[in-house]
């Protein structure tokens, strides 16, 4: 089931790409944008097919978030930038010399950091207690009741009422048989995310790649 995960994620990742070609964006921001238009699909395709408690039904979910995807797709290719929004750099607070071993230091722990943390989240299921509890669990409820809707009217309140659109990101994992262990790799591409995210929004404020690589690590180990 791994195989066929991995062609549909790069299928949907194609896809919503394609549409993104004409916004100039660059492959960071593109890659980001991807990012969040794909948890977008998959938060539409779970509404779809709850009204018809066909949540669980695996060719149906597939079919149906390559159908959205290719809508927004198209929708995508007719939205145009109007205009740059970044600002011009500022000067940079180091020295070239001082700025390259800062560089290089980031880039170095940040590769051992994600190297250990692939190695956690492969190594060892979810532990934390509110994952346990009620984070993780929910898509596996919405998942057999084939719907977003309550499943209990008793117990603990936070798996009813919080937000749907995080255990929502957790339903392909499910549907392909991925196991818990996928569960932490999705979280780590989150956070991995928020990190990009911070360093590309610095840079768009006019911050020197070193200024926002140290702002994006600050942010990522906080």
């Amino acid at each position: 089931m791994l195989t066929l995960a991995v062609i549909y994620l790069l299928v949907l990742t194609g896809v919503l790409a394609a549409g993104l070609r004409s916004a100039r964006l660059g492959w960071l921001r593109a890659a980001m944008a991807v990012f969040v238009l794909l948890w977008a699909v998959l938060i539409v395709t779970a509404q779809l097919l709850s009204l018809f408690s066909a949540l669980n039904v695996t060719w149906l979910f597939t079919g149906v978030s390559i159908a959205v995807a290719a809508a927004a797709s198209a929708g995508l290719r007719n939205i145009l930038p109007v205009r740059d929004l970044s600002f011009p750099e500022f000067e940079s607070p180091f020295s070239p010399r001082v700025g390259a071993w800062v560089m290089a230091f980031l880039i170095v722990s940040a590769v051992l950091v994600v190297i250990g943390d692939l190695k956690l989240a492969n190594g060892f299921l979810p532990a934390n207690p509110d994952s346990i509890v009620y984070r993780f669990p929910r898509a596996y409820w919405y998942f057999g009741e084939g719907s977003l809707a309550h499943f209990s009217n008793q117990g603990e309140p936070r798996p009813q009422f919080y937000p749907l659109n995080g255990a929502i990101a957790y339903l392909p994992l499910l549907h392909f048989q991925l196991g818990p262990r996928s569960f932490s790799l999705l979280s780590l591409t989150c956070w991995l995310v928020a990190g990009l995210s911070t360093y590309a929004f610095a840079r768009d404020l006019g911050g020197p790649r070193i200024v926002t690589a140290t702002t994006a690590t600050l942010k990522s180990v906080r």
